[in-house]
């Protein structure tokens, strides 16, 4: 399948395809499931605690349905973090629909296609039965994008390149469980990759800020 490439241009088209969609969590890139996808989270006090108490994310299957047959606390403990959604760019709506197919237990999924991609009737009926999200991605601000939206609001917002989103189609908030491990498992994983990404843009920080500025 085609896949937008992985870059700052994708992290912050994300982050403001998030930011359209109210999604006050923290991004990460993570795989899923055998699925690579972009999920916003946030940490719970759960999670808080966890880290608090060293307890790192178990991401090993294995490991984990040991932890929680062996270790009542753990199984009984409160979710590590609350998930927004995934999201998926592609330039086809099949490609963007593939990776967040599996996410339908665990929140709410976004894609977000090209306009002609958006428009497809078969994507409409698709998000109306099986409850997908629906952006449409103006890569560049072209005349019909600008002559149907006046700004930022109103189901638009730019992009972080120059270009606009338009949410097409909000997805549905349909009620998820952690009826198995695997609910746990995909909990884990998010916890995880939260983590690297918090400590990504710490680093990312300290970097900046331990670097002279440079003077003519």
């Amino acid at each position: 399948m085609s896949k937008i490439s992985n870059d700052n241009t994708t992290q912050s088209l994300m982050e403001h395809a998030a930011a359209l969609l109210g999604w006050p969590g923290i991004l990460a890139e993570v795989d899923l499931l055998g699925c690579h996808l972009w999920v916003a989270a946030r940490l719970t006090e759960a999670g808080q605690s966890r880290l608090q108490g060293e307890q790192r994310p178990v991401t090993d299957p294995l490991s984990l349905r040991f932890a929680l047959a062996t270790d009542t606390a753990f199984a009984k403990a409160s979710a590590p973090v609350q998930i927004d959604g995934a999201l998926s760019a592609r330039r086809t709506w099949r490609g963007a629909l593939a990776p967040l197919g599996g996410f339908v237990a665990f929140g709410a999924r976004m894609a977000i296609v090209p306009p002609s991609q958006a428009r497809s009737s078969h994507l409409q009926m698709l998000a109306l039965v099986e409850g997908f999200g629906v952006i449409a991605h103006h890569p560049q601000p072209d005349p019909p994008a600008s002559q149907t939206h006046d700004g930022q609001g109103n189901g638009w917002t730019r992009d972080g390149s120059g270009g606009w989103l338009q949410l097409v189609h909000p997805p549905d908030q349909r009620p998820t469980g952690r009826a198995t491990w695997v609910h746990r498992l995909v909990e884990e994983q998010i916890f995880q990759a939260l983590l690297v990404s918090q400590q990504t843009v710490t680093a990312s920080r300290d970097a900046s800020v331990s670097t002279p500025s440079s003077t003519l």
